[in-house]
Parts: C-alpha cells; structure tokens; sequence
C-alpha cells in the first residue's frame, strides 16, 4: 500500500493554451505547461512550450507543423 508523504505532488502546475484561426484557413496554436518540482523526491521542475501551425487548403484535407518543448 503506498504511504502519501507531503511534497508527492507538485506544488503549482499550469497550462495556457492559445487557438488562432487567420484568413486563408490558416491556425496557429501555442500551449504552455508549468510543472513545480517535487522537493521529496529531488525531481525538478519544468516548462513546455508547443506550437503548431496548420493549413486547410481544402476539406477534408489538413496540413500542419508542429514543435514541441520549444522551452
């Protein structure tokens, strides 16, 4: 059975995400994610940053990029 112990989670998490559609069916997104470290367990924290930018020249086809942990 495991035993929660403080400090087993982290402290502060966050995440921010951005949808942007521009003309010619182009979108660009961005998504944020925060992670606290774990003090307990000597785990460091971290930042992602992930974009991708993607292009609808017609239905149903779609292209896209995408980037992650750019942070």
């Amino acid at each position: 059975l495991a035993t929660l112990i403080e400090d087993d989670s982290p402290r502060h998490q966050v995440q921010a995400q951005s949808y942007l559609t521009l003309p010619r069916d182009v979108e660009v997104d961005l998504m944020y994610y925060g992670v606290g470290h774990l003090a307990n367990q000597a785990v460091p924290g971290y930042h992602r940053l992930d974009a991708r930018l993607g292009w609808r020249p017609q239905a149903p086809v779609r292209l896209a990029l995408v980037v992650q942990n750019l942070g």
